[in-house]
């Protein structure tokens, strides 16, 4: 199986361009012909597409069953592929960081919401809310694991997170670090993160525009604190795992 990890541009509030991107992977991977494409947290809308008010943020977050998932549906029949993106989720009126995987059928493989805390500010309304628990779900013949950026970070996650036994971890983020400040110490922070787990864990991040330089994005694959495989912080582009 491949899986192809999308460094993709990502605009707040401009679902537009974020489907284009969406679009532009597909494209652009297809000589590599991936079983699946991954993209970051909250790509749909972007990470900070929301404010906190919720009459406002229920406007922007969407549904499984919206309109704006079902073209993404299209877009993996029409491509034979299976994609995987970040989106803020309306789940009956409660808002949710979540991340849906869509197989090339259209059909959902699996959507998971973000555990940990930080995606949202504290002391945010009731109805923002985070998910009870971390699962496994099969893919083709393979076993997954997903957990949305500071999932990794929380300790007092990390029993329930090793507990897991997938093939592979599926970790996508937002992270808007500063080329200079990964490669300084973030980088070797994050390599050491992964040590704890014996299987490959892959990272996708997307690329943002910053006070007028771009920042974020990259794709590594870990394994057990080591990198087996990276497209470097800052990059565009995507990187190729076979499992």
């Amino acid at each position: 199986m491949k899986i192809a990890l999308c460094s993709a541009e990502n605009i707040d509030n401009d679902i537009d361009f974020n489907l284009a991107q969406i679009e532009l992977f597909i494209k652009n991977t297809k000589s590599e012909n991936p079983d699946l494409l991954l993209f970051g947290e909250a790509f749909l809308q972007g990470f900070d597409s929301i404010c906190f008010e919720y009459q406002k943020d229920i406007k922007i977050a969407v549904s499984i069953n919206d309109e704006l998932i079902t073209k993404i549906r299209k877009l993996a029949i029409e491509a034979k592929t299976a994609i995987g993106f970040g989106f803020i989720e309306n789940d009956h009126g409660t808002i949710f960081s979540s991340y849906l995987i869509i197989d090339k059928d259209g059909k959902t493989v699996d959507k998971y919401q973000r555990v940990s805390v930080g995606w949202r500010i504290r002391n945010a309304c009731a109805d923002y809310r985070e998910g009870k628990s971390f699962h496994e779900f099969k893919f083709q013949d393979k076993t997954f694991a997903v957990l949305l950026c500071g999932d990794f970070w929380e300790d007092y996650l990390l029993e329930k997170i090793i507990d897991l036994n997938p093939d592979v971890f599926l970790w996508p983020v937002f992270c808007s670090y500063k080329k200079e400040d990964w490669e300084r110490s973030q980088k070797k922070d994050y390599s050491a993160r992964t040590e704890i787990l014996a299987k490959p864990m892959l990272f996708v991040n997307s690329l943002i525009t910053e006070d007028g330089k771009t920042c974020g994005g990259g794709a590594y694959i870990w394994q057990q604190g080591k990198i087996l495989q990276e497209l470097p912080m800052g990059k565009k582009g995507y990187l190729v795992f076979t499992v």
